[in-house]
């Protein structure tokens, strides 16, 4: 998997950890969902624990979670300490949790753009069946 999309997808389970929202988070996402966030933030944090750098990020983050520049700082230390270490990008994509241990009751999308980069629409199709027309593009 991508070191980025693998990072991004850490930052999701673990950044409603680092918020402390522990007890609604584990009635709204349930059992599983909570365990799952709780072990990947676990083993990020024993993974960051050696570099001075990646530790304070983390820290950072845990501090104050709703801080975007701080999440982005931390998702940029994890993309940088996966694609140096296969194992370890290994041991975060086992720890996941899969979509199907983890049945949520709505649809989250997410789309980043950085820089100068525009996003005109986004769509999401699980399957088509006959015929399909998407529209005209401007």
């Amino acid at each position: 998997m991508d070191p980025q999309i693998l990072a991004q997808s850490v930052m999701q389970w673990i950044m409603p950890y680092l918020a402390q929202a522990a007890e609604a988070a584990a009635q709204k996402a349930g059992a599983v969902a909570w365990e799952g966030a709780k072990a990947l933030y676990e083993a990020v944090k024993k993974k960051l624990a050696d570099d001075e750098y990646a530790a304070e990020t983390l820290r950072r983050a845990k501090e104050d979670p709703g801080v975007e520049h701080r999440q982005t700082a931390l998702e940029g230390v994890l993309a940088e300490k996966i694609s140096a270490d296969a194992a370890f990008a290994a041991v975060l994509q086992e720890l996941l949790p899969s979509a199907d241990e983890v049945k949520p009751s709505g649809i989250r999308q997410e789309v980043t753009v950085r820089g100068k980069a525009r996003v005109g629409s986004v769509q999401q199709i699980g399957s088509v069946q006959g015929n399909f027309n998407q529209g005209k593009r401007s």
